[in-house]
């Protein structure tokens, strides 16, 4: 799935300027999410540091990619991995979105902390393209898994047979 940003002042170059100033930022960046996750996130706050950083890393590497091969096709397959992993580790879906919201959220500050008008043009547009599709995937696996994870259902005709009282 090819990386289409449709903005006036993008041109096809666009993703990859994107990801030359999120290499450039990485670690800076990185940073910022991790604070920011472990801040919002009760799971990701009781993981260890290592481990967060790490997924954190891993989904940042995700997005540089699909930025440079100006293709979604690495971070929307690192969501559905991540969707796997994390719905049988436990987690609910809210706690993994968090994780992707404070990538972006990061990548927004720095990018409006730099104050050139140009990387508000060519860098916000990506990244939230990106990683919109990204959450959005994430969502759709996780409800596939819930979907095919069945529940034992309750005896309601047990419920009104009567017998024992409460």
């Amino acid at each position: 799935m090819p990386l289409a940003v449709t903005n006036p002042g993008s041109t096809s170059l666009a993703p990859v300027k994107a990801a030359v100033y999120l290499v450039a930022r990485r670690e800076l960046i990185l940073a910022a999410a991790k604070n920011e996750l472990s801040a919002r996130s009760p799971k990701y706050a009781a993981a260890a540091d290592p481990v967060v950083e790490d997924r954190l890393s891993v989904l940042y590497a995700a997005l540089v990619e699909s930025l440079t091969a100006r293709t979604l096709v690495p971070l929307l397959d690192h969501a559905r991995d991540v969707a796997t992993e994390r719905f049988h580790a436990g987690y609910d879906l809210s706690e993994v979105q968090k994780a992707y919201n404070s990538v972006e959220e990061a990548v927004w500050s720095f990018v409006f902390a730099d104050g050139s008008p140009e990387r508000y043009a060519v860098v916000l547009p990506c990244v939230s393209a990106a990683m919109g599709a990204a959450k959005d995937e994430l969502a759709r696996a996780y409800v596939k898994l819930a979907a095919s994870a069945h529940a034992p259902a309750v005896d309601v005709a047990a419920l009104f047979r009567g017998g024992e009282t409460l």
